[in-house]
């Protein structure tokens, strides 16, 4: 697809874009999309994105910045299919009805990352080493839980720092064995 004459959110490193999320006069185009040849996700790149409803990372992305999908209030799925080393501080802060995140190969969670996302009830994470701080509690004093997930499987968990999983009031199961 032919991208000169869009405005992107960030400076991102692309190489071309499958299904371009496109911002023209202040109203994105896209509502969910797929970036195949892109390797970095800038801080602040998609926040804010408020009809966006589903985000595929592919497996060349090697970096997710700080705040780069935060206050998405529409985005229910994320996946992401490379093997990211980290992903930023409140990367997906207060993407409330964000449902089920699928990230295999990522190894560490910035801080609050997942933070004030009310909705997290499915979560894949078989590679994560480290959970940030208060990376899926909640922010606001006056809420009462962080993500809703009942059962967390990440088997090479090695280091949760404070109040990562704070407020997680149906968190069952979780397996600690490696920290």
């Amino acid at each position: 697809a032919d991208t000169s004459k869009y405005q992107f959110a960030a400076d991102i490193t692309l190489g071309s874009l499958s299904h371009p999320l496109v911002l023209e006069n202040n109203v994105w185009l896209k509502y969910k999309f797929k970036l195949d040849s892109a390797v970095a996700i800038a801080d602040y790149a998609f926040a804010g994105c408020s009809s966006l409803t589903g985000v595929t990372l592919s497996e060349n992305i090697q970096s997710i910045g700080m705040y780069a999908f935060a206050s998405n209030s529409s985005l229910r799925t994320l996946t992401i299919k490379a093997p990211i080393y980290k992903i930023g501080k409140y990367a997906f802060y207060a993407c409330r009805n964000l449902r089920e995140v699928n990230m295999p190969y990522v190894t560490e969670l910035g801080e609050a990352a997942f933070a004030d996302c009310y909705a997290l009830t499915t979560l894949r994470a078989d590679n994560l080493e480290i959970v940030g701080k208060k990376a899926f509690a909640p922010t606001q004093q006056n809420a009462t839980s962080g993500a809703t997930f009942s059962t967390v499987y990440m088997p090479k968990l090695r280091i949760v720092d404070d109040h990562a999983f704070y407020g997680c009031i149906k968190l069952t199961e979780i397996d600690l064995t490696n920290v």
